[in-house]
């Protein structure tokens, strides 16, 4: 190895370096700086101050390029032609006189070409094709190294009328064209509008770009150079037209190009466009309560305009109490919504926004409250005032909206009626019993009704009459059907379904009218199938927004169909959701039922039951129950320990580190010594949110065992006496020893 060493120092020594200074200094070639041109534009004609530019001290014998960025502007390269020569098939050139003139144009960008003889200058010259700048090189080819440049600026010199004229040159309203505070005329719009253009195309650009009389224009151009805000659509055509899709609010710069028919610039316009936030956020508001059974009635709110309309609102007829679809003639905007302290004491508020982030608010809560989703509910007689409140966004202005409600004392009872925890009435909901000779296993041949008074009655009155409810039945009862005072309906013997009518009544009660109800009651022929459905589902507009039924019934080849059928009595609305089959769309806060019937076979009858649908903001979810015990690990190394979590939800457990320890299925196992923490995290779910708890571990090295070894005898004892009680121990060194024990025994 020392060998291989030395042989490889007198093999690296036995070269020769030649002293630096002997190699004289590098030269770097540079490019000359660029020469700048700027021309000037007047009645048609380009004069270039400064050119044709002599580009001199080149190398007779080398090869230059003269090559062009761009067509804005041809470049010209004069030489004698006894001292020029073409390289390449790609230059255009022609003679004049003694001389040869190479140029570019719109396909030629780069001349290439060899000088001879004493040659060592050249001569470059511009000819303008479109407005813009051109910067030309000269390139020696052997040393790659430019040799000089010369930039061309030419100013745009066409002139449009939009400055003079306004919107009025883009067949805009005038009131579009506002001057900011530099006195120039910009484009003013609403953001989430849309608005045609057409140009004045004759009269538009009065000067082309060389301050000339506009040519033909073959097209134009309309563009933007920010397109959430000014978005042109189909801006590129001979007529001058487009299409403004104004997005949010900010600032654009539209672009106007006229071009002729070889695609070059003729004139070029551009105007500034601001778009503002747009004041109309609120397009709708409109109402459901007991009073319009299920339907949505535009209501009249201050600084509102209801226009976002649809099939399913209604307006009011105050002279008769009616309700008609919108647009209905004689009909309008209800001017109040109307509750009462007894009946109708909510009322649901609908809001279409464009922002969609509505809040509401009430000027009385003495006489009614407001919600966070805008359900109404009346506390005490009088009149009070809820305040809309649509949020504002980069689009739309924050816009307020107010919304009069009146509270008065109810009249007459309300009476509600159920048979088995259903309601029933005289129309959708009737009761529904079997002929007595019925021998069908479910037939169902009686029913007892249970009605309920909002003004507290206890005693209520049942009458039996024919379908038309004008015709009494005496008694209460016929072969078809009996009516106890208890309000019991059963079934007598049919030959084919008869309807009745069972009234219910109650006495005044203090200031309050009795009231009554209807209900149907029909005898059937045939029985029912058995049909589960579900009872009532919940939707929300955030993440959970649709919803498919899936009935059962006995009948495997029951075929079934589906109803919105809110229940106006419950200020339920139609307009809640919408309805594809068995397939359910959230469409905004409320409720509604959806009605599940089963085509009647022919041992069968026609079957439906309801489903309720709330639709809510987004669904309220309940806390996390995850709980572990063990919140905090003290292990030794290879030992192991257990977390004890529980969840309804499922649960993970993570370590921050495993090196130092691991987790499976909440056993914590130490590696080695360190810290480390484990995550435990119970998973969210439809209706509980997720939680997290962290566990620190703290993992300790095992303490080794003390072995103390046994101790060794000294020799050389002697022991004698000094004085008195005192004594002298003496005893031989053990240079091993670490220490001594001495004991004395009396």
């Amino acid at each position: 190895f020392k060998k291989g060493i030395a042989l490889a120092l007198v093999a690296t020594t036995a070269f020769t370096f030649a002293p630096v200074a002997n190699l004289g200094t590098p030269v770097v070639a540079e490019a000359a700086a660029a020469k700048t041109i700027d021309a000037t534009v007047a009645s048609g004609t380009v004069t270039y101050t400064g050119a044709p530019v002599t580009v001199s001290g080149l190398i007779t014998g080398d090869t230059y390029t003269v090559s062009a960025d761009n067509t804005n502007s041809y470049v010209t390269v004069t030489v004698p032609t006894a001292d020029v020569e073409a390289v390449g098939s790609g230059n255009v050139s022609s003679t004049s006189g003694a001389n040869t003139i190479f140029t570019t144009d719109d396909t030629h960008k780069t001349i290439t070409f060899k000088l001879k003889n004493t040659a060592t200058s050249i001569s470059l010259d511009f000819a303008q094709n479109q407005p813009g700048n051109t910067l030309a090189t000269v390139t020696n080819t052997a040393t790659n190294v430019a040799v000089t440049s010369v930039e061309v600026k030419v100013a745009d010199k066409s002139a449009n009328t939009f400055q003079t004229n306004g919107a009025a040159d883009l067949n805009l309203a005038a009131s579009f064209a506002d001057i900011d505070a530099l006195g120039q005329k910009y484009l003013k719009f609403d953001a989430d509008s849309v608005a045609n253009v057409t140009l004045a195309a004759a009269t538009f650009f009065t000067k082309d770009w060389k301050d000339d009389t506009v040519g033909a224009v073959a097209k134009y151009e309309l563009s933007s150079d920010n397109a959430g805000v000014l978005n042109v659509v189909d801006g590129s055509n001979a007529a001058g037209t487009a299409k403004f899709e104004l997005g949010q609010a900010g600032s654009a710069n539209l672009t106007i190009l006229a071009k002729d028919a070889t695609g070059k610039e003729v004139a070029k316009a551009t105007i500034p466009v601001v778009v503002e936030q747009a004041s109309t956020n609120i397009t709708k508001v409109s109402f459901s309560n007991v009073a319009t059974n299920g339907k949505t009635v535009l209501v009249s709110a201050t600084g509102v305009t209801n226009t976002d309309l649809t099939s399913t609102d209604y307006q009011y007829k105050d002279a008769d109490k009616t309700y008609a679809v919108a647009g209905t003639a004689g009909y309008a905007d209800a001017t109040t919504i109307a509750l009462d302290t007894l009946v109708d004491k909510t009322a649901q508020l609908y809001v279409v926004s464009k922002t969609g982030n509505v809040t509401y608010s009430t000027n009385n809560t003495n006489v009614a409250t407001v919600d966070a989703n805008g359900l109404i509910t009346a506390v005490g007689k009088g009149t009070a005032e809820i305040t809309v409140l649509a949020a504002q966004s980069n689009t739309y202005k924050l816009q307020e909206a107010k919304v009069r409600v009146t509270v008065s004392d109810a009249s007459a009872d309300y009476i509600t009626a159920k048979v088995d925890g259903s309601e029933v009435n005289d129309t959708d909901a009737p009761v529904n019993i079997d002929t007595a000779s019925s021998t069908a296993a479910n037939a169902v041949k009686s029913a007892q009704i249970v009605p309920a008074s909002a003004a507290g009655n206890t005693e209520f009155i049942y009458s039996l009459y024919q379908a038309n409810k004008t015709t009494a039945v005496a008694g209460n009862g016929n072969d078809d059907i009996t009516l106890t005072a208890a309000g019991v309906v059963t079934a007598g013997t049919v030959t084919s379904d008869k309807t009745y009518m069972v009234k219910i009544s109650t006495k005044k009660n203090g200031n309050i009218a009795g009231g009554e109800k209807w209900v149907k009651v029909v005898v059937n022929t045939k029985p029912a199938d058995t049909l589960e459905v579900e009872k009532e589902i919940t939707l929300n507009l955030k993440d959970k927004n649709t919803y498919t039924l899936a009935p059962v019934a006995g009948n495997k080849n029951a075929v079934f169909t589906y109803k919105n059928d809110p229940d106006g009595t419950k200020g339920q609305s139609a307009g809640t959701i919408t309805l594809s089959s068995n397939r359910i769309f959230a469409q905004r806060i409320g409720s509604t039922r959806v009605k599940v019937t089963e085509v009647a076979t022919a041992t069968t009858r026609e079957t439906s039951k309801y489903v309720t649908v709330n639709v809510v903001s987004e669904a309220a979810k309940k806390v996390s129950d995850l709980i572990v015990t063990n919140n905090a690990i003290v292990l030794e190394a290879g030992k192991t320990a257990t977390l004890g979590a529980t969840a309804t939800n499922p649960i993970t457990y993570t370590s921050s580190d495993e090196s130092v320890v691991t987790v499976v299925d909440g056993t914590v196992t130490a590696v080695k010594a360190g810290t480390a923490n484990i995550t435990v995290t119970a998973a969210s779910s439809d209706t509980m949110d997720a939680a997290t708890v962290t566990v620190p571990v703290v993992v300790t090295t095992p303490a080794k065992p003390v072995v103390v070894a046994k101790p060794a005898k000294v020799t050389g004892v002697k022991v004698t006496n000094v004085k008195g009680a005192k004594v002298k121990v003496s005893f031989k060194k053990d240079a091993k020893a670490a220490g001594y024990v001495v004991t004395y025994k009396v």
